[in-house]
């Protein structure tokens, strides 16, 4: 099943995605990577890997809407399955009781999605975390910014991937309340 008009929309939005990582990838590369180096080393290495990360989320997002559109159930048109998917995450109960379920629904599929990689991102993330930081100290901590940028990312990965179950959590327990 596909959601009406979704499919180009996602792919729109993937390209977008990877457009703007080859473009932050450009420039961090450009300032902290090789800062020394020729510009256009820069540009090739964000433009291959926003094309590559284009193409990938171009395939992933569709693929993720449409699961998500399964779960929430067939007969919600596209301003209910937004709603259904708002609510799934913030847990802000809609009148309709039919979106309510879908919402519920939808949050219950991504808790599970979630629970599924969670052990392994973690120590993956919490491996990176320590790597990046060990080398941060060791090259004196000013030697190489790029190890700090990744550690910012890598904690505010492992923070998200902690604290997103609970917030599925909390989303589905007020779904399940009585209006």
């Amino acid at each position: 099943m596909a959601s009406p008009g979704g499919r180009r929309r996602a792919q729109l939005i993937g390209v977008a995605a990877g457009v703007f990582f080859g473009a932050v990838l450009a420039l961090v590369s450009a300032t902290t990577a090789y800062p020394e180096g020729p510009w256009w080393v820069s540009a090739l290495i964000g433009a291959f890997a926003g094309t590559g990360f284009g193409v990938a989320a171009g395939f992933a997002v569709p693929r993720q809407e449409r699961l998500l559109w399964e779960v929430a159930g067939a007969d919600l048109s596209r301003p209910q399955f937004r709603q259904a998917a708002r609510a799934s995450l913030s847990g802000r109960v809609p009148e309709d009781p039919r979106l309510r379920q879908a919402a519920t629904r939808v949050a219950v599929y991504r808790l599970a999605q979630h629970r599924r990689p969670r052990t392994s991102t973690i120590v993956i993330l919490g491996a990176g975390l320590g790597l990046g930081l060990t080398g941060s100290l060791l090259s004196g901590l000013t030697g190489y910014p790029l190890t700090l940028i990744a550690a910012g990312f890598l904690v505010l990965s492992l923070a998200w991937t902690l604290y997103e179950p609970v917030r599925l959590r909390r989303a589905i327990l007020r779904l399940h309340e009585e209006p």
